[in-house]
């Protein structure tokens, strides 16, 4: 799990990712990574990218297993040598985000899970992790699990998080603030399926899930979050607007600063002891 730094260049475009609903594509950069990449103007919109982003510099501050990823930069030139089955134009062209490729990988199934000796996973994490970022989509595709002499399981495609729409507003962003969202039970409901899957093999107490939001909450002080921030790129921040990056900062920081209470409310719900 590591940030890079520099922004990228794609050098060749491979396919388009049919199961993604953002329609990534997967590329080769310019050193040499396989990667997938979510590009601007996409059908999700570009609230998809912040996501990725900051979500990604999150997971890898408080120590979530995701792919390498960053920013990599899509070109006019390269669109119009594609094909026009890429379904791409110049208007998609920019900054991207992308994730690494884990190369020998696999969705997980919880059969296969079962047997297989899994290093330096933390269940209690990835859920107060999802509840941090209002994320309803812990499924099956969005768990990945490498192959080979040591076994990570890795989080992946945080595109469709923060409120329950693909996207959002200042107005939307405003009502994951509010009482009835902070403890809402839609994120233990659509997630269920995962996370009873994952408890079978993993041990998530009381303790831990307290432990893991206490320990969260300090590392995404204030100084961390206005970092991410400013790390944001401004060619995304003129599409999508200062105010909306300002809000959504905001709202992971309510959340932070309630991740206690959040995570009492996952126990209550959980009967975790």
């Amino acid at each position: 799990m590591k940030k890079i730094e520099e922004i990228l260049e794609i050098e060749e475009v491979y396919t388009i990712v049919e199961q993604g609903v953002t329609r990534p594509l997967r590329v080769r950069l310019n050193n040499n990574y396989n990667a997938i990449i979510k590009y601007p103007n996409n059908v999700c919109g570009n609230q998809v990218l912040i996501n990725e982003y900051v979500c990604s510099c999150i997971a890898e501050k408080i120590g979530i297993k995701i792919p390498v990823f960053g920013l990599c930069r899509l070109s006019k030139d390269l669109i119009n040598s594609l094909d026009s089955e890429m379904e791409i134009d110049e208007s998609n062209s920019g900054i991207c985000f992308f994730s690494k490729v884990i190369s020998a990988s696999t969705p997980i199934t919880f059969g296969t899970l079962s047997s297989m000796n899994i290093v330096e996973f933390d269940l209690a994490k990835l859920i107060v992790f999802d509840h941090l970022i209002c994320n309803r989509e812990r499924h099956i595709g969005n768990m990945i699990v490498s192959i080979g002499k040591e076994n990570y399981l890795y989080a992946i495609d945080h595109g469709t998080i923060f409120t329950e729409s693909v996207r959002y507003d200042k107005s939307s962003l405003e009502k994951e603030m509010t009482d009835e969202r902070i403890l809402d039970k839609s994120i233990l409901e659509k997630n269920k399926e995962m996370y009873t899957g994952l408890q079978k093999k993993f041990s998530c107490s009381y303790e831990d899930l307290k432990k893991q939001a206490g320990l969260i909450k300090e590392i995404l002080d204030d100084t961390t979050m206005k970092k991410i921030k400013e790390n944001v790129p401004n060619e995304w921040i003129k599409i999508i607007g200062s105010d909306i990056i300002k809000k959504l900062i905001e709202v992971i920081s309510c959340r932070r600063d309630r991740i206690c209470e959040i995570i009492d409310f996952v126990i209550d719900e959980r009967g975790i002891k």
